[in-house]
């Protein structure tokens, strides 16, 4: 049992690292490195200090050169990753037949699915926690000294460990339709469709006065716990929320007042009553359960599915 299931999870790592997608992977990983060489080239002022988490997307940082960088950074950018591998997951093997000469071998399918689960699982945190080494020293040699940078390998992943619900979303879609194309789309559509639901419907229901600082500090604390208790956007988040815990001593940074066309107001920063530590819990929690929860419908899927 145990050589079959080392068997299975060497042959799915090895399989994910033939991918060409791993070229997004490392293209990604550079590209706000490259952005922020290019704006600090241009004389545009790109925080030195924490540029590492800005790379890695876990700061908005406080300039709009800084917010052009944390938006390409690494946390922004892997549920694409979840997605294009969680596809892919079951998908082929119920298309081709591969999950067939499976059951009939002694590790049967508990086996075949643990082993690809801890295989993709170990695959995605070993490749964002070496981006977040690549982010680390591109930011100090762009940057100069970098300010908790020893963080950059730990949060990276945690990143990659923290997108595994989104990947396994995607693998129980692209089983269901036996097609790894359909399982990323599904997969991605979940994954970035909840978070904009969440942000919208609490517009709705929060925001009456666009001007109100009290609206919008009740807007972005409610924002923090939905997105706490919904795996697919609390494990992306958990990251962040470690990050500020650590290096900001337990604080969350004054957010701005978005869609004010008043630049007197929407100059406003809006600062929230929670901490980090506060809602730490319930973003671990959160992952963790969801994680176990989507692992466990993926083994049932390749169950009962007939090959």
């Amino acid at each position: 049992m145990a050589k079959g299931l080392y068997g299975i999870m060497l042959y799915e790592f090895k399989r994910d690292l033939r991918k060409k997608t791993l070229i997004l992977v490392i293209v990604f990983t550079f590209l706000p490195v490259l952005v922020a060489a290019i704006l600090k080239a241009v004389g545009a002022q790109v925080e030195d200090e924490r540029l590492w988490a800005l790379i890695m997307g876990l700061d908005i940082g406080s300039s709009i050169a800084g917010g052009a960088v944390a938006s390409l950074g690494l946390a922004g950018w892997a549920w694409l990753v979840a997605v294009l591998y969680g596809g892919d997951l079951l998908a082929s093997d119920l298309r081709e037949g591969g999950l067939r000469l499976i059951a009939i071998r002694p590790l049967g399918r508990k086996g075949y699915v643990m082993g690809k689960l801890i295989a993709l699982t170990a695959f995605l945190v070993i490749v964002f926690a070496l981006a977040g080494v690549a982010a680390g020293v591109s930011a100090t040699i762009v940057g100069g000294w970098q300010k908790g940078v020893w963080l950059a390998p730990i949060l990276g992943a945690l990143i990659g460990l923290g997108s595994v619900p989104t990947a396994l979303i995607a693998s129980l879609f692209g089983g269901l339709t036996r097609n790894a194309v359909t399982g990323f789309i599904l997969g991605a559509a979940a994954s970035l469709l909840t978070g904009v639901v969440i942000g919208l419907s609490l517009s709705i229901i929060i925001i009456k006065n666009p001007l109100s600082l009290e609206a919008w500090r009740k807007y972005y604390e409610l924002n923090i716990i939905v997105s706490g208790a919904i795996p697919i956007t609390a494990g992306p988040t958990l990251p962040a929320i470690l990050y500020y815990l650590i290096e900001f001593d337990n604080k969350f940074i004054p957010l701005p007042l978005p869609l004010v066309e008043n630049p007197e107001v929407a100059a406003s920063l809006v600062e929230v009553s929670l901490t980090p530590l506060e809602v730490l819990p319930l973003y671990i929690a959160s992952t963790a359960i969801g994680a176990l929860a989507l692992a466990y419908l993926n083994y049932r899927l390749a169950l009962k599915i007939e090959v």
